[in-house]
C-alpha cells in the first residue's frame, strides 16, 4: 500500500521504533512489520512541494485512521509539468553543448567561437534563469576574450570541450534528479516516463562517447619510472611525436627528491602542469606511472591511470621485486596493456 500526496497525516505507531522512522523523514519506507496499528493521535505532516511518498508493506494486520487533503487534480498537472519541462530543457541544453563540442574538433576565428558561445548563455539564461548555468559558459566566454587571440589555439579548443563535457555531467545530474521524482510519482507505465528515460538513456551514451573521444584526443605519452632509482622501464607515445623518457623520468624524480627535502617526508606528487601540458602521476609500490597530456584530465582518465598501475605491478611482479636493469620484457609487453586500458 502507498500513502501519498498528504499536506496533512496524524498517525500513533505501537512500536516506538517505527513512529520514529516515520517522523524523521517525508520519504520513509518500513518493511516486514507486524500487527502494527496507526491511530490518529501524533502529527505527521508532509509538505505539497516536495512530492513525498511514504510506503508501507507486508504487514499482517494494519489499520488506518486519520484525516488527509490529497493535491488537487490540476495543482498536481501543473507541478509534474513543470518537472516536466526541467527535464525536456535540460535535455535540449546538454544536446547543445554536444553540438558545440563536435563544432570544437576545428580550430575557429575566436569572434565566431565567441557568437556559438553567446547562442549557449542565451538558451540557459531562458531556460534556467535561477541556475549558474549562463554564469558558467559566460566565464568560459570571458577567459577566451581576455586571450586577445583572433584565431583560437588547439589546446584552447581542446579546453572548450573538456568544459562542455564537465558542464554536461552537472546538467545531467540535475535532469536525472528531476527524471526520477517524476517517474516515482507518476504511473511509470506512462509514455511520457518512457520517453524520458530513453532521453536519458541516450544521453548518457553520448556524453561517454564524447569522453572517449576526448581522452584519445589529449593523451601524448606514457611512461613508468623505477620509484627507487628513476629508470625508466616503459615509454609509450600515442602520438607520432617521440619523447626522451630517460630525461623526462630524471626531472619528475628530482621534483620528487626535492619535495622530500623541503617537507622531509614522502609526499606522493599527483600532477604537473607545463605550458600546454598536464602530467597526471601514479604512484604504486614499485613504479611511478607518467601520463602526459595535452588537456584537461576528466575522471576517466584517472581511474584509466589507477588501474593501468595496479595491474602494470601485478602482471610485472617478480621482475620489478628482484630488478636487475633489464628492460626489455617490460618494453616488449607494456604496450598492450597500455592499449587495452586506454584504447
Amino acid at each position: 500500500m502507498k500513502i501519498k500526496d498528504f499536506k496533512g497525516l496524524k498517525i500513533e505507531v505501537e512500536k516506538e521504533i517505527d513512529s520514529e522512522l516515520l517522523k524523521k523523514s517525508s520519504n520513509s519506507s518500513i518493511d516486514n512489520g507486524s500487527d502494527l496499528k496507526i491511530k490518529s493521535i501524533n502529527e505527521f505532516e508532509i509538505k505539497e512541494e516536495k512530492a513525498p511518498s511514504i510506503k508501507i508493506s507486508k504487514f499482517k494486520k494494519l489499520e488506518v485512521k486519520g484525516s488527509y487533503q490529497p493535491l488537487k487534480k490540476s495543482s498536481f498537472q501543473s507541478l509534474m509539468s513543470l518537472i516536466g519541462g526541467k527535464i525536456y530543457n535540460s535535455f535540449n541544453l546538454i544536446n547543445s553543448l554536444f553540438d558545440f563540442y563536435s563544432y570544437c574538433d576545428s580550430i575557429h576565428p575566436l569572434n565566431e567561437v565567441l557568437s556559438s558561445l553567446d547562442s549557449l548563455v542565451g538558451e540557459a539564461k531562458k531556460n534556467f534563469p535561477d541556475s549558474d548555468y549562463y554564469d558558467i559558459i559566460n566565464r568560459i566566454k570571458q577567459k577566451l576574450i581576455d586571450l586577445e587571440q583572433e584565431s583560437c589555439s588547439k589546446r584552447t579548443m581542446i579546453d572548450l570541450q573538456y568544459n562542455m563535457i564537465k558542464l554536461s555531467h552537472q546538467i545531467l545530474s540535475y535532469a536525472e534528479n528531476n527524471a526520477n521524482l517524476y517517474s516515482n510519482t507518476v504511473d511509470s507505465s506512462k509514455e511520457i516516463v518512457k520517453k524520458i528515460d530513453w532521453g536519458r538513456n541516450r544521453i548518457n551514451e553520448n556524453l561517454k562517447s564524447f569522453e572517449k573521444q576526448y581522452i584519445s584526443n589529449i593523451l601524448t605519452h606514457l611512461m613508468v619510472i623505477l620509484k627507487t632509482s628513476g629508470v625508466v622501464l616503459s615509454a609509450y607515445s600515442f602520438i607520432d611525436e617521440e619523447l626522451d623518457g630517460d630525461l623526462i623520468g630524471g626531472f619528475l624524480t628530482a621534483i620528487q627528491s626535492f619535495g622530500l627535502e623541503i617537507t622531509k617526508k614522502e609526499t606522493p606528487m599527483k600532477k604537473l602542469s607545463y605550458h600546454d601540458f598536464e602530467i597526471e602521476i601514479e604512484d604504486g609500490k614499485y613504479v611511478r606511472i607518467a601520463l602526459i597530456l595535452q588537456g584537461e584530465p576528466i575522471a576517466l582518465i584517472s581511474q584509466a591511470l589507477s588501474e593501468f598501475c595496479k595491474r602494470f605491478e601485478v602482471h610485472f611482479d617478480a621482475l620489478l621485486q628482484d630488478f636487475c636493469g633489464n628492460i626489455s620484457e617490460f618494453e616488449k609487453e607494456t604496450p598492450s596493456l597500455i592499449n587495452e586500458i586506454f584504447r
